[in-house]
């Protein structure tokens, strides 16, 4: 899932009807997810972030997975990596970033669908989706691992490690740990 989040460059933050914020190294970061895009020109020194996680696991016959990585296919840096509470095929990663890609995989008896997508947030707050490469539209449906290694195009070998990581960690049975982070 990604989600978008205002930060302001100060410890003390405007107050905003609706607006909690939290205080973080010489930032205020507002903990409501959705905000709207109107709020944010109104406040000075602000900024949107993305806020990306790594999620999922896999169940006895089917599972799926989101890995995020950059524009060049490597791990990004997790800023938060949840320890307790409930974690099988739930969110094992935090990531914040003004760009990524996320690499989806889901599996039924292992016949795997991946799917990237890139996510880019402007200054304005404006989410920007481009759907990069689906595997059911340019190879078979319902691919194996080997089917779906052998069908990665060129331009996107780059994110043959993630992709690798977002199979295996729909398959890890009730995953509760990190796949794909520095």
């Amino acid at each position: 899932m990604i989600t978008k989040q205002l930060v302001v460059r100060t410890e003390n933050p405007p107050k905003v009807e609706g607006i909690e914020w939290q205080i973080l190294k010489g930032h205020s970061i507002s903990q409501q997810f959705y905000l709207s895009d109107k709020v944010s020109a109104k406040i000075e020194n602000a900024y949107w972030r993305l806020i990306a996680e790594e999620c999922g696991g896999g169940a006895t016959n089917t599972g799926s997975a989101n890995i995020i990585c950059d524009d060049n296919g490597l791990p990004l840096k997790a800023f938060r990596t949840p320890r307790r509470g409930h974690l099988a095929c739930g969110t094992h990663a935090l990531f914040t970033c003004r760009s990524c890609i996320q690499v989806h995989a889901d599996h039924h008896r292992r016949d795997f669908n991946i799917e990237i997508t890139k996510y880019e947030i402007d200054t304005k707050g404006k989410v920007k989706i481009e759907h990069l490469w689906n595997l059911g539209s340019s190879g078979p449906a319902d691919a194996s691992y080997s089917e779906v290694l052998a069908s990665i195009p060129k331009r996107f070998e780059k994110f043959e490690s993630a992709i690798k990581a977002a199979m295996d960690k729909a398959t890890s049975y009730h995953c509760r740990s990190v796949f794909y982070a520095q």
